[in-house]
C-alpha cells in the first residue's frame, strides 16, 4: 500500500481514570496516537429497537505500525469523521492481511441513533 492511500486523519484514544484522593475516581479520553489511515467502510445496517431507529457502521482503518499505535487494543476507541468510534479489533497487516510487519488493520463501529 502506498502513502497516498493514507487519506484520512484519525486519532486514537485511551480511557485514563484518575483517583481523586477521597477515595473516588473520574474518568477521561487521552490522544495516544493521531496516524493518517486508509478508510474502508464495510457494512451498515439499520434497525428499530423500541420504536427508535438506530444506524451502525463498520470501518476498516489501515494505519502504519510505529511506536505510537503499537498497542492499540479493543479498549481504545477511535474518532474519525467528527464521530466516536468503538475498535472491536486490532489485527496485523493490511485489509488483505499482507505485510504484518509495516501495517496494523483496525476494526471499528459507529452507532448512531434516528430520532
Amino acid at each position: 500500500m502506498s502513502a497516498g492511500a493514507l487519506n484520512e486523519k484519525i486519532t486514537i484514544e485511551r480511557e485514563t481514570t484518575t483517583g481523586d484522593g477521597s477515595g473516588g475516581s473520574s474518568s477521561s479520553w487521552a490522544q495516544i496516537a493521531a496516524p493518517w489511515s486508509k478508510a474502508k467502510p464495510v457494512r451498515g445496517t439499520e434497525s428499530v429497537k423500541a420504536g427508535q431507529a438506530a444506524s451502525v457502521k463498520t470501518w476498516l482503518f489501515t494505519v502504519r505500525k510505529g511506536s505510537d499505535t503499537e498497542g492499540i487494543n479493543a479498549s481504545d476507541r477511535v474518532r474519525a469523521f467528527g464521530q466516536v468510534l468503538k475498535i472491536l479489533s486490532v489485527r496485523p497487516g493490511g485489509p488483505d492481511g499482507s505485510d504484518l510487519r509495516a501495517w496494523l488493520t483496525i476494526e471499528a463501529e459507529t452507532q448512531v441513533g434516528v430520532s
